[in-house]
């Protein structure tokens, strides 16, 4: 990736770029989860006496499908990150492995 003659993108920095990516996604998550919890509280039938029970069960009902159905595809990414992050960490194992068999060979 070297767009001129001195600048290039080495794998440490891409590393680091990562390394911030995934903070990122883990802080999301985190807001996704106090999200859900807030959504938990306002679905269940504590809340009905304040708001009637007709209008908290259908808004209840669609978000609660709403957040199952992201919940799923962030589930799915989550997955994705974390096959891609344990690649490298399986590579170093095998690379480790070949190596240590050489050296007692």
């Amino acid at each position: 990736m070297a767009r001129t003659a001195g600048d290039t993108l080495d794998v440490f920095t891409m590393i680091d770029i990562f390394k911030y990516v995934i903070y990122g996604i883990a802080a999301a998550f985190f807001v996704y989860g106090i999200l859900l919890m807030v959504e938990g509280f306002f679905t269940t039938g504590a809340i009905k006496d304040l708001y009637g029970d007709f209008k908290i069960t259908t808004c209840g009902r669609c978000v609660s499908a709403w957040f199952i159905m992201l919940t799923y595809l962030f589930m799915l990414a989550w997955l994705g990150v974390t096959a891609f992050t344990s690649l490298p960490v399986y590579m170093y194992f095998n690379l480790w492995t070949i190596c240590r068999n050489t050296t007692l060979v």
